[in-house]
């Protein structure tokens, strides 16, 4: 990951007046995994290269009906089939999400100006 924080710390400097959101998908699902009525076992096969489809559809379809969201078809089978568009939905529900503040709150005395991940709360 380190060749991912040097990247960051780079593009900061010409995004700073915009505030960034970092996202860990796995640790999002992760925190959701009760409100999305997953197991622990799915929550950790989600890469799975032959069972994971199948949990990232409940995912999708789970997260769709609870937040109001209406996804395309033809956009649930690519969320479904690539792990990238996957992990790229879930990171922009997270930022979605933060913007509504519904993220978890930190305490005030940590140094959040180092930067945080943000974790959903559904």
């Amino acid at each position: 990951l380190a060749p991912q924080a040097v990247r960051m710390n780079y593009l900061k400097r010409y995004f700073a007046e915009m505030h960034l959101v970092e996202v860990w998908p796995k640790l999002s699902l992760y925190y959701l995994q009760k409100a999305l009525k997953l197991s622990k076992r799915e929550v950790l096969d989600y890469r799975n290269l032959e069972d994971g489809v199948g949990i990232r559809q409940k995912v999708v379809e789970r997260l769709a009906e609870k937040s109001n969201v209406f996804i395309y078809e033809r956009d649930m089978k690519k969320f479904v089939t690539n792990m990238s568009a996957f992990d790229s939905l879930l990171c922009a529900w997270v930022a979605m999400q933060f913007d509504l503040d519904r993220v978890v709150k930190f305490k005030s005395d940590l140094p959040l100006d180092s930067g945080w991940v943000q974790i959903p709360e559904l």
